[in-house]
């Protein structure tokens, strides 16, 4: 029989294990899925798929349609994971869901839609600590918080290690910025908001069920939203297409009113479509984009800093989709503020994230609530 230090000694080195495999893996995951879509849909010219020209036309189209295709097959063949409109869904996942799961994600995210890379993040969690749990009794509970804190931290040390999710720091602090950063607080989760009550209204065509028409339909015209805005502006298509965390510089740069605006407009009607309509992946980096965007409008209108505008709407966008209470609020601002922006940012962002927090967000009802479909149920695996 194990005596009771045995039994702490093992718990140790199992809560040891899920810590580092959930931090590693997902730092992993994190760079390999944001260097493969670089790779596959943003014009850098260092070695890229299609060079300084970008994507094509008929690539920009296709590929979300494809997409479409696997992800269906996916879920229906494998097994049904949480939709994005749910949120940051943290639990066990056995072995052979994982690759499943996974794969849904990968394939939402190289076929240009836009949803981020969390979603692949927490699976990657909930894998990891079901080979832990299986190793203890009754530590389940315990296992899956300790993984998914570890692997977010695993995220952004990935998103650290590329440079991504960053706006340029050294903010300031005046009246001005102030008035910008409540202006694009506002501005966002207005958006967020419209967005996902858009969403939800799809959502209800398919009672959350997969459905081949509706995905490949959605991939089709989140390719067309993107080509439409390719040949009105000249800008590429992977302004509209991808989660677009990686792309806020390339957003801030496009300038004037006009040029911010439109890209904002084409990623939240990509981004609509992306949520609704059975895709895979996580909804935090998109409002990421959105919420730079907002907060570059802002900026533009009221003559100020863009960097603030950013640092306010993201932060605002974050705290939307969390929906935490006052001093979650606060923290997430803090954190927002600091990393994005330095210190002079943290107030304006805190404020923000305030304000994105008390916006009222629009959830899909139950499961059980949304109408019947004429799909039969998915496999579970």
């Amino acid at each position: 029989m194990a005596s009771v230090g045995d039994v702490n000694a093992k718990r140790l080195v199992v809560m040891l294990l899920a810590a580092v495999g959930g931090f590693i893996s997902s730092a992993l995951i994190y760079i390999a899925l944001t260097k493969s879509v670089d790779w596959v849909w943003h014009d850098k010219g260092d070695g890229s798929l299609w060079g300084e020209a970008g994507p094509p036309i008929w690539f920009a189209i296709l590929i979300p349609v494809v997409a479409g295709v696997v992800v269906h097959v996916l879920q229906t063949r494998g097994a049904l994971s949480p939709g994005p409109l749910e949120g940051l869904a943290l639990e066990m996942i056995s072995p052979r869901h994982y690759l499943w799961f996974l794969g849904a994600i990968v394939a939402t995210m190289l076929g240009g839609l836009a949803l981020g890379p969390e979603n692949a993040v927490l699976v990657t969690a909930g894998f990891v600590s079901a080979l832990a749990g299986s190793r203890l009794t009754g530590d389940q509970d315990r296992i899956v918080k300790w993984t998914g804190f570890w692997a977010l931290a695993g995220l952004f040390f990935g998103a650290y290690l590329l440079g991504g999710i960053s706006v340029a720091g050294g903010a300031e602090f005046s009246a001005q910025t102030v008035l910008i950063g409540l202006v694009a607080a506002a501005l966002t989760a207005i958006i967020l908001l419209v967005v996902r009550w858009a969403a939800v209204r799809i959502l209800g065509i398919s009672g959350g069920r997969p459905l081949l028409w509706l995905i490949v339909t959605g991939g089709a015209m989140a390719g067309g939203i993107a080509v439409i805005y390719h040949l009105i502006t000249g800008e590429t298509v992977s302004l509209a297409l991808t989660s677009g965390e990686q792309m806020v510089g390339e957003l801030l740069a496009l300038g004037s009113l006009g040029a911010i605006a439109l890209a904002t407009l084409a990623k939240s009607l990509v981004y609509i479509i992306t949520l609704s309509t059975g895709f895979r992946g996580g909804e935090y980096f998109p409002a990421i984009f959105i919420g730079a965007g907002s907060g570059g409008i802002a900026a533009d209108l009221l003559g100020g800093s863009l960097l603030v505008g950013a640092v306010a709407g993201i932060s605002a966008g974050v705290a939307y989709l969390a929906h935490p209470p006052w001093w979650g609020a606060v923290i997430l601002g803090l954190a927002l503020g600091f990393l994005f922006g330095g210190w002079a940012a943290v107030p304006i962002s805190i404020a923000a994230a305030l304000i994105g927090s008390v916006v009222p967000r629009v959830d899909p009802p139950q499961q059980d609530k949304l109408p019947a479909t004429q799909t039969s149920p998915p496999a579970s695996g």
